[in-house]
């Protein structure tokens, strides 16, 4: 997702009745592309990153011998805890966030949308 490019700026976005967002168009996506979602830190915020960047952390984790994860590398277990799945772009560049996810960090209505280089913030206004 998001071509090449750095992801920069902030939008104001509105998530629909559904729970679509639309990814804007200087962040590079293309319709039917995959993209991953995970929650932040304190699973308060969204991070929408490209399929690349999600598949990483799996494989990372896959990788590891399950009894040394923790000894190895303690954040790859909490970024595995924090994944949400892997979503489609539709035609319009929108991406359905899912109902649990979104009731879990209480986003709904207006929010803003963060470039932060790799990935994107998805945030309450």
């Amino acid at each position: 997702m998001f071509g090449d490019k750095d992801i920069v700026g902030m939008y104001e976005k509105t998530l629909d009745g559904k729970g679509r967002l639309h990814i804007p168009s200087s962040f590079d996506a293309i319709p039917g592309e995959c993209v991953g979602l995970a929650f932040d830190e304190d699973f308060r915020h969204i991070l929408i990153m490209s399929i690349l960047d999600y598949q990483g952390i799996i494989n990372k984790f896959k990788e590891l011998n399950k009894g040394e994860i923790l000894s190895q590398d303690p954040r790859l277990v909490e970024q595995i805890s924090r994944l949400i799945g892997l979503v489609q772009l539709d035609k319009q560049r929108r991406i359905q966030i899912p109902k649990f996810a979104l009731d879990k960090t209480g986003l709904e209505g207006s929010i803003i949308v963060k470039g932060q280089i790799n990935c994107a913030g998805v945030y309450k206004k």
